[in-house]
Order: structure tokens, then C-alpha cells, then sequence
């Protein structure tokens, strides 16, 4: 009874004094040591093999699993998938004002990445910024203006994916939101309703200049345009007219896709005639690349 009592006290003026408690070590190395396979060094720091097996609190507060130097608050070490996080749930009661994301970076350390909800980050950054086509009833593509030297002005008037209102429908003019790269992406199917042939017909699809959006009366005002002759033979072959191209812009300039040599009564949307549909043949993309800068 007597020894028991002297071990207790011992243990206790120990840890009171010293400020340190081992369990299945007597040589702790923080205020907290337990030594699971008790196979630690009587004096001086564990081996890397050691402590794998190892869990300390140190005086300042960092928690080490497998280490006994934690050098942040909980700091795990272990060859390899040190954590596992089961049970997480989603939260839907309340909405999500910014976008997080969590990442690792190389020295092992958590951090919370904010996702910018505009591509307004420089470098390698790939988004999609805005996506329109035409809806079911759509029967106009170009504008009625704009007309000297055959050019017109292409609008897309359904919105498939545009976030920040990047793109008009009703001007088909697009406002960069950041400056850097954009793919421009474009694809066409019209239906020839009078059976022209159009094999020998040089048609064009192409991109304005940054801020010529309005195409003045000079073919100049393209920045990137594709020509080649229309692909319909007769009114039962459609005319494909795809165009891609990658312009660098700078923050608010503003560009507009535009044609020349088109008209809506020898082409028009109408190629359900053919067993097509409207709403997926015909879209344009446009995709955020990055800046060098």
C-alpha cells in the first residue's frame, strides 16, 4: 500500500514539476508522450522508425502522430495516406457565397483556395466563359445592319452558359472579363432552301477586332476569319460552316463574331428540313485560356 502510494506521488511530482508524462516511454520528449510499442530510446530523441508509432503534445500545443517534432498544430507523418476523414456530410442550409476549394500543398500543409468565380487569374487558368446557341424558334442569325461589303454581325440569342453576363444575345457583342487568351469556337449548319449550288461560293466566318464589334464599312475589321467554299450542293445537303480561333484581349474590350456572304434567305436556320435540330447543330463557345503576363 505504502509503495503505491510512493509510485502515485512520484508520478505526480513529476509531472507537476518536470511538466512532462510518458506513457510506455520514461524518456518523454513533450508535456504528452505515448509510446504505443514502447520501443523508444532511454535517452535522447527516438529514431524516424520509432516514432512512427508515436503520439506527443509538445508546450506549445502542436499535436505530432508518427512524429515527435510536430511542426504545426497537428502535424501526421506517415509514408503514406496519413488521414482518412469519414462521415463528412454536405451543407445545404445555408447558400455558398464564394467558392473554396482545399488543397495540399508541398510541404504537406492544408490551405483553403479561394476558386475565382471570374477567370481573373493569370497563367495556366482553362474556363469556360460562355456558351449561346439557338432555341426552337430561332429563324435570325445575322444582324440586318452592317451590310457594306456583305458583313454581318452573328448573334446568338440563347444563353447555354454565362455566368457574369459576358456575352449580349441581342448585340452579340462580348466584354472580356479579364484580360489574356480566348478560344473563340463557332459552328454553323444552314439549310439552302432555293437549291443553289454553293460549292464554289467563298463564304466567311470569323472574329472582329477588340472594340470593331460594330464592323465598319472596311473587311479590315476582321482580327481572325476562315473562308471556304460553302459544302451544300442542293437544298437537300446542309451548308457546314465551322470557325475557330484564339485572339488575345484585354479587360472590357469587346469583339462579336461576324460572317460575310451570308444572307438568311439562300441560308437558313431551318435545318429540321434535313433532320437536324437547330438548338444543338449551331453554337458558340468561348473559353478563357490564361495570360502570360
Amino acid at each position: 500500500m505504502y509503495k503505491k502510494i510512493i509510485v502515485f506521488f512520484l508520478i505526480s511530482y513529476s509531472a507537476v514539476v518536470f511538466g512532462q508524462v510518458g506513457i510506455g516511454t520514461e524518456n518523454p520528449r513533450g508535456t504528452f508522450h505515448i509510446d504505443v510499442a514502447q520501443n523508444n530510446n532511454a535517452t535522447g530523441a527516438p529514431t524516424a522508425a520509432q516514432q512512427t508509432d508515436d503520439v506527443i503534445v509538445l508546450p506549445n500545443g502542436n499535436i505530432g502522430i508518427g512524429t515527435t517534432s510536430p511542426s504545426n498544430k497537428l502535424h501526421v507523418a506517415a509514408p503514406a495516406n496519413p488521414v482518412k476523414i469519414e462521415g463528412i456530410t454536405q451543407d445545404n442550409d445555408a447558400p455558398i457565397s464564394t467558392n473554396y476549394d482545399l488543397t495540399v500543398r508541398d510541404d504537406g500543409t492544408l490551405k483553403k483556395l479561394t476558386l475565382p468565380t471570374t477567370p481573373s487569374v493569370p497563367g495556366n487558368y482553362t474556363k469556360l466563359v460562355a456558351m449561346a446557341g439557338f432555341s426552337s424558334s430561332s429563324s435570325t442569325y445575322i444582324s440586318a445592319t452592317y451590310s457594306t461589303y456583305s458583313m454581318y454581325r452573328i448573334s446568338f440569342p440563347t444563353t447555354r452558359y454565362d455566368p457574369t453576363g459576358t456575352y449580349n444575345t441581342s448585340t452579340g457583342v462580348f466584354t472580356a472579363p479579364a484580360a489574356g487568351y480566348y478560344l473563340f469556337e463557332c459552328v454553323l449548319l444552314l439549310y439552302n432552301p432555293n437549291n443553289i449550288n454553293y460549292t464554289s461560293t467563298v463564304l466567311q466566318l470569323g472574329i472582329s477586332k477588340p472594340n470593331e464589334a460594330n464592323f465598319p464599312n472596311n473587311v479590315s475589321s476582321f482580327a481572325i476569319v476562315n473562308s471556304q467554299f460553302g459544302s451544300s450542293k442542293a437544298s437537300n445537303y446542309p451548308i457546314v460552316l465551322p470557325f475557330s480561333g484564339v485572339l488575345k484581349l484585354q479587360q472590357s474590350d469587346q469583339v462579336a463574331f461576324g460572317s460575310r456572304f451570308l444572307n438568311t434567305t439562300n441560308m437558313t436556320l431551318n435545318v429540321e428540313a434535313l433532320s437536324y435540330d437547330r438548338t444543338t447543330t449551331s453554337y458558340m463557345n468561348i473559353i478563357y485560356l490564361g495570360n502570360d503576363n
